[in-house]
């Protein structure tokens, strides 16, 4: 099938990333090693895999969902439904979609494939939230990165989505009605690689 960070000391940990078994080894995916998984944290959802770098913020969710159920009649409009979803999981005080498009497996990810299952996408939206943060006085704009690869025959989505806050309060001054911004190319990089990298192992992973 075919991720992120801030730039500033957090270049030795996506240095060296490493595929990590996800949903119990139906799925690989290529992660920092600087990436904590959340369920070691706190409870995480059956159909979720987080991972999370308090260094930067930064969070890589991947979800297994049913296909939404209105009729959709492009990649697109599936995608807008799976941002809007997330931007309302989000509390997202304001929404803007930068771009969307749709990119093909990679050659390594079809001889993966199980046969009798077709794997679609993945479609891409790039796009930024702008997210209240607790004790903040001023909310965070996040630049997500979302990927949906659509399973057809398991009516099954599998979304990946990046979230890396580019602009957010300046953390020198407690009270600080100012933002700093931040450089999301090494955010970018890491959601490439994991599109590139992610393979379906297991299909029985999806309910079908």
């Amino acid at each position: 099938m075919c991720g992120v960070l801030a730039s500033a000391g957090v270049g030795a940990s996506y240095q060296h990333k490493m595929d990590r078994q996800l949903y119990g080894g139906a799925i690989t995916a290529p992660i920092p090693l600087g990436y904590t998984d959340a369920s070691t944290l706190r409870q995480v959802p059956d159909e979720q895999e987080v991972w999370i770098d308090n260094n930067s913020n930064t969070s890589i969710i991947i979800e297994v969902l049913q296909q939404p159920t209105a009729t959709l009649t492009d990649d697109d409009d599936m995608a807008t439904v799976h941002w809007q979803s997330l931007a309302h999981d989000n509390d997202a005080i304001t929404q803007t979609i930068l771009s969307t498009y749709t990119l093909p497996l990679t050659t390594t990810q079809k001889q993966q494939q199980q046969q009798e299952f077709k794997v679609e996408g993945p479609t891409i939206v790039i796009g930024h939230q702008t997210i209240a943060k607790f004790n903040a006085n001023i909310p965070d704009t996040v630049l997500i990165q979302l990927a949906i690869w659509r399973i057809p025959q398991k009516n099954t989505d599998l979304v990946l989505s990046v979230n890396f806050p580019i602009k957010q309060a300046n953390s020198n001054n407690d009270n600080s009605q100012s933002q700093e911004e931040r450089d999301p190319s090494t955010a970018k990089k890491v959601f490439q690689d994991i599109l590139n990298g992610l393979v379906i192992k297991d299909f029985g992973l999806f309910a079908g």
